[in-house]
């Protein structure tokens, strides 16, 4: 799956927050965001953006509510937070374009986005380098 042209995990792309900025807490700077965030309304569908293997599909979690992770092989996982419902199951084969699951505000979510990320040999990537065109941040 990671040889394959990868697609936007949305049907409609805003950025509203990019990929390694910095935030603060208290004036204070934090670690940077390792997500690419896309706003979109609650129930939006969140669509695999290339063929892999789900390794997890939980809900309910802490800070990512729903989650769903994806490993693409050579190394290369993509991860899916705060959604509101969940379609994959672990274990099941995905091909771009398939749905699994829908955007919504759960866990450490300020509003409904969708948290892209992206993981290649345990370093934290911008997974928007695999598709284009990349659309400018909102």
């Amino acid at each position: 799956g990671f040889r394959a042209t990868f697609r936007w995990p949305l049907a409609n792309v805003r950025v509203t927050w990019e990929w390694g900025a910095q935030r603060s807490l208290n004036g204070d700077l934090q670690r940077p965001h390792y997500g690419l965030d896309l706003g979109a309304p609650i129930g939006t569908p969140v669509y695999a953006p290339g063929e892999g293997k789900v390794v997890l599909a939980q809900a309910g979690m802490h800070f990512e509510g729903g989650m769903v992770a994806i490993d693409h092989g050579q190394g290369l996982i993509t991860n899916y937070l705060h959604m509101s419902h969940i379609d994959a199951q672990v274990g099941q084969i995905v091909h771009a374009g398939d749905k699994i699951g829908e955007v919504g505000k759960e866990g450490r979510a300020n509003g409904p986005h969708l948290c892209w990320r992206m993981r290649w040999r345990g370093r934290q990537l911008d997974p928007s380098i695999l598709v284009n065109p990349q659309p400018e941040i909102q």
